[in-house]
């Protein structure tokens, strides 16, 4: 069963929802989730993994702009993998992705965002 890695679509909401609920604290809906996805996404761009069609993880990739440097700043804020789905290559196919995508728009180093209590 391959990985499959793509940008997250507004359909995607519920499963990342899902993803979101099994890892953490769930403060979005799935309508804030597609409307993000939608509308905000030049801010913190998600991207899902799939298998056999399903949504199995979520990465996003945020890109600053700096003042004083062209080559933006680039973060890791997101990553979640189902946890029926762990140590199958998930989390590495994503962060694969997001680094790819970060270097295509001019990054040259990836910083990972945590929360303090994130210990999985």
């Amino acid at each position: 069963m391959p990985i499959l890695t793509r940008l997250a679509r507004p359909a995607d909401a519920a499963a990342i929802l899902r993803l979101n609920a099994a890892f953490d604290d769930v403060r979005a809906s799935v309508e804030h989730i597609a409307e993000h996805i939608a509308q905000r996404s030049h801010y913190e761009t998600p991207f899902v993994a799939t298998i056999d069609d399903q949504v199995v993880g979520l990465a996003c990739l945020r890109l600053i702009p700096m003042l004083c440097d062209p080559i933006p700043s680039a973060e890791l804020t997101e990553l979640i993998v189902d946890p029926h789905f762990r140590r199958q290559g998930v989390g590495r196919a994503l962060v694969h992705h997001v680094e790819q995508a970060a270097h295509d728009q001019g990054a040259t180093m990836l910083a990972l965002i945590t929360a303090w209590h994130n210990t999985q």
